[in-house]
């Protein structure tokens, strides 16, 4: 007997997990990294970040909402262009038929002139003209919407460039003090943690919106995010390779043995 399984549903992201991550990982920095009250402060501004994400969403929802402009004026004028093709065109009510001296009648047969092949071709062009500002009003629309987006990517971008300050100096080779050394790497695993959920965010207003991915927005703050955890899981490798011993200068006139 076959079983029905249930039909997979798509994937989706849900911002109130990375909400309460970040959160998460402030707590934990508080407690126990209570003197890096920077990467706190970071911690907050992710989660306030992902707040802003799922505002902005429920604004996505509403049927006027701004990012549909663009596809509301395609569809509109379309249709204007439809309706005003069928009218000039394809309804004919009354057919007359004009023919001026310029037109030669040869055998039966109408024969324009170069000056009707003029006029039909300033039509084609008017026409092609029409279809172009179209598609540039279209394009200025999604422009328009991509500079609502561009501040809320700009923030992204620049807790990017915090974090990379902040990790910067937390380097763990050579490190002999145990607590130094691990007081450090909790900090590169956090610092990791958050460009994660910054990458995250910048996923969810693509998922979104899906109109942000003929843009690079969204792919600048990827590429930073994962070189960016890469240099710091590189660093946290880092703390396997064990401190070199000290070694005594060697006295003058002697050489190191092999």
């Amino acid at each position: 007997m076959a079983v029905d399984r249930p039909k997979p549903q798509p994937l989706r992201l849900k911002i109130e997990g990375v909400i309460g991550a970040a959160e998460r990982i402030g707590e934990r920095v508080r407690i126990e990294l209570p003197t890096h009250s920077g990467l706190a402060g970071v911690a907050e501004n992710v989660a306030a970040a992902a707040r802003e994400a799922d505002r902005l969403s429920r604004k996505l929802k509403r049927p006027l909402s701004l990012h549909r402009a663009p596809a509301f004026f395609l569809a509109a004028a379309v249709l204007l262009l439809g309706i005003w093709m069928y009218f000039k065109f394809f309804h004919v009510s009354i057919l007359s038929v004009a023919l001026p001296d310029r037109v030669a009648i040869t055998g039966g047969q109408l024969r324009p002139n170069a000056f009707d092949a003029s006029e039909m071709l300033q039509g084609v062009d008017a026409f092609l003209g029409i279809i172009v500002n179209i598609g540039l009003a279209f394009l200025a629309l999604l422009g328009i919407e991509v500079m609502t987006y561009r501040k809320r990517f700009h923030e992204l971008n620049s807790l990017v460039s915090l974090i990379s300050m902040l990790q910067s100096n937390k380097d763990v080779l050579g490190i002999r003090d145990a607590t130094v050394r691990a007081e450090r790497l909790l900090y590169l695993s956090m610092c990791s943690d958050l460009l994660g959920l910054v990458s995250m965010i910048s996923g969810y207003y693509t998922q979104e919106n899906s109109s942000l991915l003929f843009n690079n927005l969204s792919e600048v703050i990827h590429q930073r995010c994962d070189g960016l955890k890469i240099n710091i899981q590189l660093k946290i490798l880092h703390a396997i390779i064990p401190p070199l011993e000290p070694t005594e200068p060697l006295k003058p006139g002697v050489t190191p043995s092999a």
